[in-house]
């Protein structure tokens, strides 16, 4: 195992490296809102197809969640709009699923089919 240091809205790995992408508890600490979904994209882009994003957030609600981020730059990662986000980026099977104060969710780069990358830059 190694450890690379750099951003997750810029990854300096090629396309298609990984068969998994996993992102728990980070992208609230993503701001603004743009570079989340930069990181998404990303996360799109390292994929392999059929290849598998996971991840875990935390709802922003509640007084412990803000207390706990208090003086954090951090955007809440709105779970009611994260289906939308993850399908406008090319991904299928997009599942999240809320329980307490936590959501989840998984979503797969679908297998490459002809005419992806026209697609894909059209996006």
């Amino acid at each position: 195992m190694s450890v690379v240091a750099g951003s997750a809205a810029q990854l300096p790995f090629p396309d298609g490296a990984f068969d998994a992408v996993i992102a728990v508890m980070m992208m609230h600490h993503v701001s603004p809102l743009i570079l989340q979904h930069c990181l998404l994209s990303e996360a799109w882009r390292v994929l392999q197809p059929g290849g598998v994003l996971v991840g875990v957030e935390g709802l922003a609600v509640g007084i412990k969640w803000h207390l706990v981020h208090f003086g954090d730059a951090v955007v809440a990662v709105d779970h009611h709009d994260l289906r939308s986000r993850l399908s406008s980026l090319g991904f299928a099977n997009v599942e999240v699923h809320t329980r307490r104060s936590k959501f989840r969710f998984s979503a797969v780069r679908p297998e490459a089919l002809a005419g992806d990358d026209n697609l894909r830059s059209a996006m």
